[in-house]
């Protein structure tokens, strides 16, 4: 439940308390529980891009890197957990000035959400409003 609500409160622009929720649901999800890793891995992305908008650029970046490691590790290069992993490490690129891989980032996400475009509308939307904006 925090983990969907810190999302709408994410997309809603509420960094603040979105990042909270995340972390709470963090603390909450039992790491040793196979169970809880797409909960947890959603909410390391979550938290990691909640940060990004709160200008905490370094500690989003290793967040979203361990999101990427583990979700990869876990569901396959072709989830679109992984896509939103990259999403928010190309968020966490421009907020850091470092554009061309920005923009390999993106280019990334978009490789794998694109066949998940029906199932995964918003994300689906998200990473190519933010490949317009790299263009």
């Amino acid at each position: 439940v925090k983990v969907n609500l810190g999302r709408a409160l994410r997309e809603g622009g509420h960094y603040r308390e979105a990042a909270e929720l995340f972390g709470e649901a963090l603390k909450q999800l039992d790491a040793n529980n196979p169970d809880t890793d797409p909960f947890r891995v959603n909410a390391t992305i979550g938290l990691g891009r909640s940060l990004v908008h709160l200008g905490k650029t370094e500690e989003a970046l290793g967040l979203l890197q361990t999101a990427l490691e583990i979700g990869t590790r876990k569901f396959g290069a072709d989830n679109f957990r992984i896509a939103e992993a990259h999403l928010g490490l190309s968020e966490c690129q421009v907020a850091e000035g470092r554009i061309g891989d920005a923009r390999a980032s993106i280019r990334k996400a978009r490789a794998i959400i694109e066949p998940q475009a029906k199932t995964q509308p918003i994300l689906s939307r998200e990473v190519e409003s933010a490949l317009r904006r790299l263009r």
